[in-house]
């Protein structure tokens, strides 16, 4: 049974063009039309009911075994939990989750088990299992566990929340993030910081510079422009040199860019480099361009995955009310509460970096008065889509939608 809240949505999938065809009435065109039109929603139907069959079936398989606990399986369109699953996750757990189920579904290379913190503090394991079917549409089956309580949530306040680095935002997953970097930070181990473009890695390493870097010098080395031998030879040189001194602290910056071959040489280097008496390396790079069985990254001691800003729900509000500060020191305007429900709402692809523009640009504007939604730059108001209910929800014995 569809909800009526969640009927189906009507989308473009295509179109044909009609103009070639001269001969015939106009009547004739309209039906040949319309034949048309059928034949291609039967056959879009048909793919789409074999795979929505493939992924109840293997959802069906996972809650019948001898000892389902929670389960949620998932595509772009559809998403199925059972009654463990619906009744222990609500609220915002509840789209944190389908919000990292849907990403880990859509990249088939993240298998296993992976740890996520959602919004009341708990954290939860999702087990990865990808329906049968080759097509990587055809969605995927997570079994879930989820690990301690939730806790009350804290009153909210005008002032942006900080951790003990300095860095605003109070969201589980980012304390996590901050809280291990800055363990490896401390200890001197090798750190590998992943995660999208803009969301905080470089300003998360300045941070854990100043609290624990007295005596020491952040160098920072990015992926050469190009592969020019000459280059890339100077390039590997200038961090070996870097790297021998004790007192320095090595961030190469986005490592996902170097090619196959440079990467190896990297690689090779920092074997030779490691164990002796060297600086402290931190690599960064964004995680869906690392393997599993990346070299580089199992050559750091810690690896720690910065969050998207899209999965810090609660830190939005606060850092828009930073920045706005930052920008306009003066501090004489604020935003309106519908103008902060859009910003909560923007999917931010860029993250906070994005949104730090965004606010930069509000805060040339006259102050004086509060930002409202109409104030907003057009890129803020699509909402995000990742978050907000699918399509479609089914709701059946042994399943429900929570």
């Amino acid at each position: 049974m569809l909800r009526p809240e969640y009927q189906p949505t009507v989308r473009v999938r295509g179109a044909f063009n009609l103009t070639p065809i001269r001969q015939g009435s106009d009547g004739m065109l309209m039906a040949f039309a319309r034949s048309v039109a059928a034949q291609i929603e039967a056959e879009v139907a048909a793919i789409t009911s074999r795979r929505e069959r493939a992924l109840f079936q293997d959802y069906m398989e996972a809650c019948s075994s001898a000892c389902p606990g929670p389960v949620l399986a998932l595509n772009r369109d559809v998403v199925m939990m059972n009654e463990q699953l619906g009744t222990a996750v609500t609220g915002p757990d509840h789209y944190a989750l389908l919000d990292h189920a849907r990403e880990i579904a859509e990249h088939p290379r993240l298998e296993g088990t992976r740890s996520i913190a959602l919004p009341s503090g708990r954290v939860t394991e999702l087990r990865v299992g990808r329906c049968r079917r080759e097509d990587s549409d055809a969605g995927a089956v997570f079994r879930v566990r989820l690990i301690g309580r939730p806790q009350p949530a804290p009153a909210v306040s005008a002032a942006p929340a900080h951790s003990n680095l300095g860095l605003v935002g109070s969201s589980p997953h980012w304390l996590r993030a901050v809280a291990d970097s800055e363990t490896a930070f401390a200890a001197g181990t090798w750190l590998h910081l992943l995660g999208e473009a803009g969301v905080g890695k470089k300003t998360l390493v300045e941070a854990l510079h100043r609290a624990h870097g007295t005596g020491r010098r952040l160098e920072t080395a990015e992926a050469p422009l190009s592969n020019a031998p000459a280059v890339t030879e100077r390039w590997l040189h200038d961090i070996g040199e870097l790297l021998v001194v004790p007192t320095n602290v090595l961030v190469l910056s986005d490592v996902h860019l170097l090619g196959d071959q440079l990467r190896q040489r990297l690689t090779s280097l920092l074997v030779r480099l490691d164990g002796s008496a060297t600086g402290q390396l931190v690599i960064t790079s964004q995680p869906s361009m690392v393997g599993a069985d990346d070299r580089l990254d199992q050559l750091c001691g810690a690896s720690v995955e910065v969050p998207a800003l899209r999965h810090r729900y609660g830190d939005i509000e606060h850092l828009a009310r930073f920045f706005l500060r930052r920008y306009r020191p003066s501090g004489e305007s604020g935003f309106s509460p519908d103008a902060l429900t859009v910003l909560q709402r923007c999917p931010w692809p860029e993250n906070v970096r994005q949104l730090e523009s965004v606010i930069r640009g509000l805060a040339r504007r006259p102050s004086g008065r509060v930002i409202r939604a109409e104030d907003l730059p057009p890129e803020c108001r699509v909402s995000r889509t990742r978050s907000s209910p699918p399509s479609r929800r089914w709701n059946a014995t042994p399943f429900c939608v929570g």
